[in-house]
């Protein structure tokens, strides 16, 4: 049985007609918003939630992308640090840590 006798049988039975596999069919998972703010794609779905505070819509926002390489660059560099013997040692040690300096930093002037 070819493929279009197959597509053929579906009509008649009145099935739609899906593409076969997931090369070029253009699967398409669905993901929504949860009231949690976290993702699901397809089980445990709950409708999309409205945005209705202006400061959490994305359109309101642009991004210099040259600063945001900046920041990801610093943040995996302090992120392999804190995975780094040296870090643990400082920790361990009792010693002020960079990481101690930034979380320091942020809480006594939050705007920044």
């Amino acid at each position: 049985m070819t493929h279009e006798e197959m597509l053929e049988e579906a009509d008649k039975r009145g099935q739609e007609n899906k593409p076969l596999g997931l090369g070029g069919g253009g699967y398409k998972p669905e993901f929504k918003v949860t009231e949690t703010g976290g993702f699901v794609g397809g089980r445990d779905m709950v409708d999309e939630v409205e945005v209705t505070d202006p400061r959490q819509n994305l359109d309101n926002y642009t991004v210099n992308m040259q600063e945001m390489k900046k920041v990801v660059k610093r943040y995996k560099k302090l992120k392999k640090y804190t995975k780094s013997n040296l870090f643990q040692i400082q920790k361990l040690s009792g010693q002020e840590t960079i990481i101690d300096r930034l979380t320091k930093e942020y809480e006594e002037n939050p705007e920044l």
